[in-house]
This record gives C-alpha cells, structure tokens and sequence, in this order.
C-alpha cells in the first residue's frame, strides 16, 4: 500500500516554484500527494502545471494578525486531518508549521517535517509588536516539537543554531539543505550580453529585501554617468507589512536608467541579459533562490554579509558581500565589477561551478527523500 504524503504550504504559487520537484520525485518513487495551500490567488496553475497529486485549499494568510481569522484557519486544518491521515507531513513556512503542528499534538499524529526556509521577520525583527509575538511563539514550538519521530530543516546553519541555542528543539532533531536547489540545466551558463552593463535585483519589493539601498546605489551611479543600467525584478507583496507602496514604486520608475519589469515569469531571460546580480537584503533569509539561480548561469554576485545571503556564495571567489544597509558600499562595488571584465567572468565560471556542485535541484531532492525515510523509519 503507497504512503501518503502531505505537504502544506502558505500559497500554491510557492508550491509550484519551490517544492514542485520534490513531491514530482516522492510521487516516483511510490507515495500518494497531497498539497494543502494556504492562498488561491494562483488557481489558474492547476491547469497550467498537470500533476495527480490531491489539491485542497484552506485559507492560510500569510502576515495576517487577525485572531478569528487565524482560530478559523487552525479548525479548518484540524477538520481536514481529522478526517484525512497522512504518513508523512511537510510543512513549509511559519504558519503551516505552528498551525499544524499544533493540530498534530491533538490529534497525536507522528513523522512530521517541519521547513523553515528562512525565518522572516517574525524572528529578525525589532519592532516591538514582532518582538512580542516572537516571545509567545517559542513556548508553542517547544510544545509541537513533542511530538514523536519528527524533524526540523534550515536552510543555513545560523537559523539551525539560533533553534538550538533557545532549546527548541535539539541538533539531533534538525537537518540542513543548500536551499530549495535550482535547475542547472534550464538555468544554463551562458556568454555575458554586450554592453552597456546591466545589474538586476530580483526579489518581493519589500524594505527588508534591501530595493531602497539598491535604488539609492543605482542612483549615485546614473548621476556619475556611468552609462549602468539598472533591472527591478519583481512585485509589491500586499501581504507584507514592509512592502514598499506603490506610490514610491511609481516615483522610482520616474528615474532614468532604472526599468521594473514587475511580476517575471522567466527568470532564465532576465539573468541572461544581466551582468550583474545584486541583492542587498537583511531579510531573515534561508538560502536565496535568485543568488543559487544567478550563480547557475553563471552571473557575479553582490549581497549582503547577512545570514541566508552569506551562505548562497564563495566570499570573492563567486560575489562580493557587502554590509547591510549600505548604499555606498553597495554603490562602489557595483562600479568594482562592472568596470572589470576579468573578474566578473571568473565569478561567474566560479559560481557556476558552486551550483553545479552545491545547488542542483537533484541533490536537494535526493537530501528531501532522505529525510523522509529518516523520519518515517524514526530516525
């Protein structure tokens, strides 16, 4: 009889993108899927991806504080389990894992994965509303992290420590992957287009992610005339609370030499007309998809020195880091790399080979499947 596998996320989009070659990879090998998403703003992918696994929508909003709202996402995932028993649970992201892990202590369910692909603001931030839901979430993971035979993954070590050292949750307990890996064959290596020099920044448009910094450093360098071209790929996050507004997107579009393409759905083509790959984020990161995917076609990097995004490269060797929060700096080394042709080509044959041997979707997949026998053969 096939195991049942199910795997919650905050949205299908998420799903698609991030875990798809996962559950592709279990369902070969001979568990039955299930996919619980949390937001139904991508429906039309259902259609679009052609999958046989089992699709159940229940309202998970993701940056909600909305008490009712939330007690009314918790009873609908425990009607839901109640009446449908997994072998195996995923969870991907906060919510899912709090919500269900607390549905799993009541129903005394086992063999639970428990994905934190970045800690997000939640943990990182000063604020002091955050900082107060930070200091009521811990009790509540100790609680879930008592269940029998489970598993908690990071995606850098920092986060892996920070769980430790509150006594969350012990080493033995966690697991570490090299982010959610990358498709190195449609995320090809290819020749720098000619010039003039273009730098993206990829990413949600919210602060944290550092689009201000970079806006100030493409800037700085337009008024120099350096004849740099500036890309801004990627959407306003309604859902976040520090998403940056529309009306300061509009303004910033006003600025000569700085194009935003908005929402990309080929990412391949616009690291492709890239020379540079830049982000600047001070977010609480895991292991940023965009750096793994800029390394794997083989573009030089420019990120912070900053947990998740320090983790995605080879300090001088594939990117330079940078502090956080600097637009200088940042301003200077990307006049540093566009101006030496040389060293960007060796960042990107370097990086090239860090994914190839580091990021490949197929190692993350394997690690993935790993982890469940672990679990499920408890550990």
């Amino acid at each position: 009889m096939k195991k049942k596998l199910t795997i919650v996320v905050n949205d299908l989009r998420y799903f698609f993108s991030h875990r798809l070659p996962i559950a592709l990879e279990a369902e070969r090998i001979g568990y039955t899927v299930t996919v619980i998403y949390g937001s139904n703003n991508d429906e039309e992918l259902l259609t679009q991806k052609k999958t046989n696994f089992d699709y159940y929508f229940i309202p998970i909003k993701r940056g909600s504080l909305n008490p009712f709202r939330e007690i009314k996402s918790i009873y609908l995932l425990f009607k839901y389990f109640k009446k449908n028993k997994s072998d195996l649970i995923h969870l991907v992201n906060l919510k899912p894992c709090l919500y269900v892990g607390l549905v799993a202590r009541i129903l005394k369910f086992k063999n639970i994965l428990f994905a934190f692909p970045g800690l997000g603001i939640v943990f990182k931030s000063n604020k002091f509303k955050l900082r107060l839901i930070k200091f009521l979430l811990f009790p509540i993971l100790k609680y879930i992290f008592q269940i029998k035979n489970y598993l908690v993954l990071f995606q850098n070590d920092n986060d892996q420590e920070f769980f430790i050292n509150l006594n969350l949750t012990s080493k033995d307990k966690t697991r570490l992957t090299k982010g959610s890996g990358v498709d190195i064959s449609k995320f090809k290596k290819t020749a720098e287009p000619s010039e003039p020099i273009i730098v993206t920044f990829a990413s949600r448009l919210i602060y944290d992610k550092g689009i201000t910094f970079f806006i100030e450093a493409a800037k700085e360098l337009i008024q120099k005339k350096t004849n740099i071209k500036f890309l801004v790929a990627g959407a306003i996050d309604k859902e976040n609370p520090n998403s940056i507004q529309k009306e300061t997107i509009d303004q910033w579009k006003k600025i000569k030499d700085i194009t935003f393409l908005g929402d990309v759905s080929n990412m391949f083509e616009v690291y492709e007309r890239s020379h540079i790959v830049c982000l600047p984020s001070f977010y609480g990161e895991g292991l940023p998809k965009v750096l793994i995917e800029a390394a794997s076609c083989g573009r030089a990097i420019i990120t912070t020195d900053h947990p998740g995004c320090r983790d995605a490269i080879i300090k001088n060797k594939t990117g330079i880091l940078i502090p956080i929060k600097d637009s200088e700096k940042l301003s200077n080394q990307i006049e540093h790399l566009a101006f030496n042709h040389n060293l960007r080509k060796s960042m990107g044959a370097e990086g090239r080979k860090l994914a190839e041997s580091q990021f490949s979707i197929n190692l993350v997949v394997e690690q993935h499947m790993k982890i469940y026998d672990d679990i499920l053969n408890k550990l």
